[in-house]
């Protein structure tokens, strides 16, 4: 009898031990796909923002072709300006375009107005939203810190700047005027090692810029007016 309730209470004591070590399982199991689960909402959120940020770079660039071709032709014509920046000389050459050069710079306002600030606006939103990427001490935490404040200052410069103000086409914050902080250098290639594709910005430059060193020049340009 003794021996039968002995063989009893070892049974309920192992059964209790397997459904103990079952739930701690079903635990760590959960818990694993929970942490797998943020982890992959955390790679499709910055994904988001690398799409963004390439968006944002492939608009800059066609401006700034458009805008360094005009600018270049506004100071030959009206020597008075002198060696100013992009943004004044466009300003300053504005009465006196031609029907031509004022669809040019009708274009590079409206990719200001319709392209850079709906992608910047739709940054900032990624940014205000995110809770950790921007909270971490790494260099991205710190970029990505940056780009909220660059962000800041351009949607106020670009609320004064450009809607009542006809001649005005671009919005710079680091150029010669230093109205505000730059773009942060090297934000895209951190995004995508975070994401953990290949960082590719090379596009077909012509041979005469290659051999003069020109588009090099105008890349540290860019890096710094932004």
């Amino acid at each position: 009898m003794e021996d039968s309730l002995i063989v009893a209470q070892v049974g309920a004591v192992v059964g209790a031990v397997i459904a103990a070590l079952g739930y701690c399982a079903n635990l760590a199991v959960q818990e694993f796909q929970e942490r797998r689960s943020r982890r992959d909402a955390r790679k499709s959120s910055l994904i988001e923002l690398q799409s963004l940020l390439l968006a944002l770079y492939t608009a800059f660039r066609t401006q700034r072709r458009l805008l360094r071709s005009l600018a270049q032709e506004i100071k030959e014509s009206n020597r008075g300006i002198g060696d100013v920046g992009y943004d004044k000389a466009l300003a300053l050459g504005f009465p006196k375009l031609t029907d031509e050069q004022k669809l040019r710079h009708g274009l590079i306002r409206s990719y200001t107005m319709r392209a850079l600030r709906p992608l910047n606006m739709s940054i900032l939103e990624w940014l205000s939203k995110d809770r950790y990427f921007k909270s971490q001490g790494s260099e991205l935490g710190l970029k990505l810190r940056q780009l909220e404040a660059h962000l800041i200052l351009w949607s106020a410069k670009y609320e004064f700047w450009i809607p009542d103000r006809p001649e005005r086409a671009i919005v710079f914050l680091a150029d010669e005027e230093q109205q505000g902080t730059g773009f942060p250098k090297g934000i895209e290639a951190l995004v995508c090692q975070e994401t953990g594709t290949p960082f590719k910005q090379k596009e077909d430059v012509p041979e005469n810029l290659k051999r003069d060193g020109q588009e090099e020049k105008n890349q540290k340009e860019e890096m710094r007016e932004r």
